[in-house]
């Protein structure tokens, strides 16, 4: 069946920019409301649950969960301890040949992503290409930032684009595919029997090393020192990343009590001696603070890392690794039935190359990440790895999620797709070669919209010379 053409995303010779919102200039009473409601959100958020047991014996600031890591037995929740932080002197993560890793120490919640047996989710597909708006039912991809979410984009909206045209009549089938939380678009809503919901993860330190690169060095044009790069890798976002990005459920209604309760239980007169210590403490204690106030405010006072590991496995229909992009796409493959052909990519961008930017600079050179000698020290602190300890968790439950999964869907069969699947890479690779415009050529000189190869951006650039390919 001969395919519509794709014109939605381009009009009179121009890209369609559907989420670029008006510049507006500095206004200082706008600037002061924000601030002075941010102030006093901070404040209501620091607000606990009622019911949590504090022991007094321990630091105030000995928040950061070990505790948080077990699963817990029952609605109580006892304030966790600190991590052991002697486990993590040489914690980084080995990826070895083929992107695996070591598990063997990971005792919390893992699946096995079974197939979706109900009819292929396709609905008809909004006119407006990247939606930011809830979804329900379709092709529904959580997007992270930088896990190599943009080679996956380039797949997905293939795979709608081509099922809704040539089974279902549609210019493409409904999906999602741009960045936004699980709580934004709803996903803990949607109706199971007719969605897909997936996602993707990569290695916790390199994907925080890659968005302070992409956003604070190259966007942002700051130098990458050792004191900045810490400042910035130590950012509330880079802790529980995948949690409060990948999240489904809305845990905030279980936090309630008050500061003066919570400074009484930990041993203090009051919430403002107990502001001072905190006040008074070295910087290492309070990110811990900080970053048992987070878990707190996102997830109440009842969920335990891996409790929360457990709750997003449940609401996934699959996990992808991005250091084990082949075995995910072939594990995708077979839980949704999909051909060869429709898994097939090319890379997309990465550090090293051009990005899309802004008018005054269409074209943003990415900056490779890189560690200085003083970095590399600092990663292997345990300051550092206390920070991306809940995220480790989690990637390593989605590794043996996986490799439980490839046993479920038999190791001879899936190897044979692998085989398969990797063989038609190579054709894909020399088919396209040379035949990929994105928003930007490789030497950083911008290429306007309508002569590119893309569905939109620099999303999906080699449908074309895939699309083509007779397999």
């Amino acid at each position: 069946m001969t395919k519509k053409p794709r014109v939605l995303q381009k009009r009179n010779g121009k890209a369609i920019n559907s989420t670029q919102r008006p510049e507006k200039g500095f206004n200082l009473k706008t600037f002061l409301l924000i601030s002075i409601t941010a102030f006093f959100t901070w404040l209501f958020s620091s607000y606990l649950h009622g019911s949590i047991s504090f022991n007094p014996k321990h630091h105030p600031l000995d928040f950061l969960p070990t505790q948080l890591i077990q699963s817990s037995d029952s609605g109580k929740f006892s304030m966790p301890q600190p991590f052991d932080t002697k486990a993590h002197e040489n914690s980084g993560i080995q990826i070895q040949k083929g992107g695996l890793i070591d598990y063997s120490d990971y005792t919390g919640p893992s699946k096995v992503f079974t197939k979706f047996e109900h009819p292929f989710p396709c609905f008809e597909g909004e006119k407006q290409l990247m939606r930011m708006t809830p979804a329900h039912e379709g092709i529904l991809f959580h997007r992270p930032m930088k896990t190599g979410s943009t080679t996956l984009t380039g797949i997905v909206l293939r795979l709608v684009h081509n099922r809704g045209q040539q089974q279902y009549g549609f210019d493409k089938c409904k999906h999602r595919s741009i960045h936004g939380t699980g709580l934004k678009f709803e996903f803990g809503k949607r109706d199971k029997t007719k969605s897909f919901l997936f996602s993707i993860i990569r290695e916790p330190q390199a994907r925080a090393l890659s968005q302070v690169f992409h956003f604070q060095i190259s966007v942002g044009q700051n130098e990458p020192t050792d004191k900045y790069l810490k400042e910035q890798l130590l950012t509330n976002v880079n802790y529980m990343h995948y949690f409060v990005d990948l999240g489904t459920r809305n845990y905030t209604l279980d936090v309630q009590g008050d500061k003066e309760k919570l400074a009484q239980m930990i041993g203090y007169k009051s919430a403002r001696e107990h502001k001072v210590a905190i006040d008074k403490s070295a910087p290492e204690e309070k990110r811990k603070y900080e970053r048992s106030m987070k878990h707190f405010r996102k997830f109440g006072g009842a969920r335990s890392v891996h409790d929360l590991i457990g709750d997003i496995l449940d609401d996934y229909d699959l996990i992808l690794i991005m250091e084990r992009m082949d075995e995910s796409l072939v594990a995708f493959q077979m839980l949704l039935n999909l051909t060869t052909k429709e898994i097939l990519y090319t890379r997309a961008r990465s550090g090293g190359s051009w990005s899309n930017g802004f008018p005054e600079r269409p074209c943003l050179y990415i900056r490779p990440s890189f560690k200085s000698p003083g970095l590399t020290k600092y990663l292997a602190s345990d300051d550092w790895q206390n920070h991306i300890a809940p995220d480790v968790q989690f990637y390593k439950a989605a590794h043996k999620s996986l490799d439980r999964t490839i046993e479920y869907l038999g190791r001879e069969a899936f190897s044979e797709n692998l085989s398969t699947f990797r063989a038609a890479l190579k054709l894909a690779a020399k088919n396209c070669e040379g035949r990929i415009r994105s928003m930007c050529s490789s030497g950083g000189a911008k290429i306007f919209p309508v002569n590119t190869t893309c569905y939109f951006w620099a999303e999906g650039c080699d449908h074309d010379c895939i699309d083509e390919l007779d397999l």
